[in-house]
């Protein structure tokens, strides 16, 4: 009797755990996995460091307000070249899409994809924005409304220069009036610095 007891105790014990079906459906639901992505926060500094790039910038508002949320990465180089060559789209050369592609295939994609950004398909080269990305468009939608375009920043400076050297020819300023080379050197020298500052700042945003 007491063997028998035994061996059924050892088939017991050795029986495998029963599993729950539920538990196997909850855990291979691809909905599931698709809203935890979703409810994943990116950390700030991850943020921070990905808008630190003005090409990485460019990508995730043109694939935020994309007609089907993805561009190749063709259309996106050719896109944010001719932003930066301030020329429409036919107008971008073969070279000046080519460096942007570049860099978009070898730094800026990969590096929001390992980031949870963006998704991205080397093989078709189909780039679309992931869940988290709108942990990004918040802060690109204060960045974007706050930054002064070079653009703009010529334009305002061409005006500036124009008001000064009117002002001062006309006598309102008597200094720059009685010295003409002085307000030459100063609008000069402002050109000067405004264009090595736009240099540097457009070496960087192509990296």
């Amino acid at each position: 009797m007491t063997g028998l007891l035994a061996l059924a105790a050892g088939r017991h014990a050795s029986d495998p755990e029963e599993i729950d079906p539920e538990k196997i459906d909850a855990a291979s639901d691809p909905g599931e996995a698709d809203e935890a992505s979703a409810d994943r926060e990116l950390p700030k500094d991850t943020v921070f460091s990905m808008l630190s790039n003005r090409r990485r910038r460019r990508v995730i508002e043109h694939l935020s307000t994309a007609e089907d949320g993805q561009m190749t990465i063709r259309d996106l180089s050719e896109v944010i070249a001719a932003e930066e060559n301030d020329v429409s789209r036919r107008e971008v050369t073969y070279k000046q899409r080519k460096r942007v592609y570049t860099s978009l295939y070898q730094i800026h994609l990969p590096t929001l994809d390992d980031n949870g950004i963006v998704e991205y398909e080397k093989r078709s080269g189909v780039v679309e924005l992931a869940p988290t990305a709108k942990d990004c468009t918040v802060y690109l939608e204060s960045i974007s409304d706050g930054q002064l375009s070079w653009r703009e920043y010529w334009l305002g400076l061409a005006a500036v220069s124009t008001a000064f050297v009117t002002t001062a020819t006309l006598g309102y300023l008597p200094y720059f009036s009685q010295n003409g080379h002085v307000s030459a050197l100063l609008v000069a020298s402002t050109i000067a610095l405004s264009a090595i500052a736009f240099a540097v700042s457009s070496a960087r945003d192509r990296r």
